[in-house]
């Protein structure tokens, strides 16, 4: 596996302390140009509420995910922007 989020190039923390009316999920502070992440659509402000299928209810749990994850995959993510749920995928 691969290390999230430094893998993706994006900075994250527990969405409770930055953004409250998400309550899980991995807040995205900011967002490298040129990473994974930007190719996929990640903003920064976005909060990450899956992956690959499995709910992401703090940063921790995107970190481990990542773990899982191989390097050449299509990942399927659930993020919140600005109150609404989007689907991106990531290209590993």
């Amino acid at each position: 596996g691969y290390g999230l989020p430094a893998a993706l190039g994006v900075r994250v923390a527990d969405a409770i302390v930055h953004a409250p009316q998400a309550r899980d999920g991995a807040y995205v502070g900011n967002v490298k140009p040129g990473s994974v992440a930007q190719q996929a659509g990640i903003q920064a402000g976005d909060v990450i509420i899956a992956i690959d299928g499995q709910p992401v209810r703090t940063a921790d749990d995107l970190i481990r995910a990542g773990k899982r994850l191989s390097h050449g995959q299509s990942i399927p993510l659930t993020i919140v922007r600005e109150g609404q749920h989007r689907e991106l995928t990531l290209q590993s």
